[in-house]
């Protein structure tokens, strides 16, 4: 069937590589958990602004604004502890598996549209 919209994985531009810059991983490794864990964070300011036990500072349970103001300063925190550790052991396994094979890597070029 000969569909003009219809594609194949062999559609997708590729591109074989060593290893990643540490710099790229590192930019991408903090968009994934910062885009998780900022906005969970805040939800637990929230509910801890609202009376919920679920924001600790050293074994006991902040409430109310402190709740808020404390799961605010943790969020980017643990995010960064977090990505650090993230990264470091990609950027470790992508070395050592790099070293053997270089990958293959699918991407979306940034001039084409949005489907």
């Amino acid at each position: 069937m000969d569909y003009p919209l219809e594609r194949t994985v062999d559609d997708v531009p590729k591109i074989c590589v060593r290893r990643i810059k540490a710099g790229s991983l590192f930019v991408l490794v903090a968009g994934g958990i910062c885009s998780v864990f900022i906005p969970l964070f805040i939800f637990f300011g929230i509910l801890a602004l609202f009376g919920c036990q679920t924001v600790h500072v050293n074994g006991h349970p902040v409430c109310g604004v402190a709740g808020l103001i404390a799961a605010l300063i943790m969020a980017p925190i643990f995010s960064f502890i977090f990505t650090v550790i993230v990264w470091l052991t990609l950027y470790v396994g992508i070395r050592i598996c790099g070293s053997f094979k270089p990958f293959t890597i699918a991407y979306v070029s940034a001039d084409k549209p949005k489907v």
